[in-house]
This record gives C-alpha cells, sequence and structure tokens, in this order.
C-alpha cells in the first residue's frame, strides 16, 4: 500500500473519533492547499486574495476550533520545514503527513516495498477483468512492485 492509501485507511478506521477532519493534497506547497481550498474559503469567509494573508486568516479560524481535529497533509514537499511552525499544534489537532521526503523533527513510519505477491494482490483489487499472475508478475516486476504505478497499471 502507499502512502496516501495507507492514511485513508487511517482515516476510514478513525473518522468517529474526530470532530473536525481537514485533507490537503499539498504537491503545490502547504500556503497553496490552504488557501486554494474551496471549503476553508468558504467555511472561514476568507475574501481576500493574498495567499500569506489568507493563510494565516485560516490558521486563526483552526486554532480556534474546539474538539479533537485532524489534518492529513498529503504528499508534502520542501516546502514543509518552513510553514510546519504555523500549523495548529494544540491539544485540539493532531497532523497527519504523507511525503517521500523525510522531515528529522517529524516522527516518520517508512513503508516497505511491496513484495510481488502484494502487488498481485493490489492490481487485482482494482482490475476485475481477467486474472492471469504470470502476465501481471510479468507487467509489475519491472517497475519493483512500486504501489502508485501497480494501481496506475490495473
Amino acid at each position: 500500500m502507499g502512502k496516501t492509501t495507507i492514511a485513508r485507511k487511517y482515516l476510514n478506521q478513525h473518522s468517529e473519533e474526530y470532530d473536525h477532519i481537514i485533507w490537503l493534497q499539498v504537491t503545490k506547497g502547504i500556503r497553496n492547499a490552504f488557501t486554494e481550498d474551496v471549503v476553508l474559503r468558504t467555511h472561514f469567509k476568507i475574501e481576500t486574495t493574498n495567499i500569506d494573508e489568507s493563510f494565516q486568516l485560516i490558521l486563526n479560524e483552526l486554532i480556534n476550533l474546539s474538539g479533537k481535529n485532524l489534518i492529513i497533509l498529503d504528499d508534502a514537499q520542501n516546502d514543509l520545514h518552513k510553514d510546519r511552525k504555523y500549523l495548529p499544534d494544540t491539544k485540539h489537532w493532531e497532523v497527519l503527513i504523507t511525503s517521500r521526503i523525510a522531515f528529522p523533527e517529524i516522527k516518520e513510519y517508512r513503508l516497505d516495498f511491496l513484495t510481488g505477491e502484494s502487488a498481485i494482490e493490489l492490481f487485482y483489487t482494482h482490475y476485475k477483468i481477467e486474472k492471469d499472475d504470470t502476465i501481471v508478475k510479468d507487467i509489475l516486476s519491472p517497475v519493483n512492485y512500486h504501489t502508485l504505478t501497480t494501481e496506475l497499471f490495473a
């Protein structure tokens, strides 16, 4: 399983534990993810188009939300080093981050590569037409059973 899939599974298993959940795809950066999210902008009535100002306004609103809350930052990039200090860091918020980049200040859970058997099993969760493990293995082994590539091939 890949990073995003594991984050989705975590959310599916634990969503009832949270009062508010925010999932942001952060490939274009954390500031952009927060400020371009239509739901956040609408809910908090953010009207400014200035990215830095919008980012700060949204974070201020989030910090003031009560309850047990979760932010999932999917596919974090290098800007996390710079902007992490602005994320809600209160007893009310948990932050789950997926990334290919290691961030020394954040507890890391490394994902192992898929085995051939696991990759074939994953392939068939998406591909339902016919089964031929030999062909599937021939397709997936050159890409080292990479999770996302397996899902895309399926």
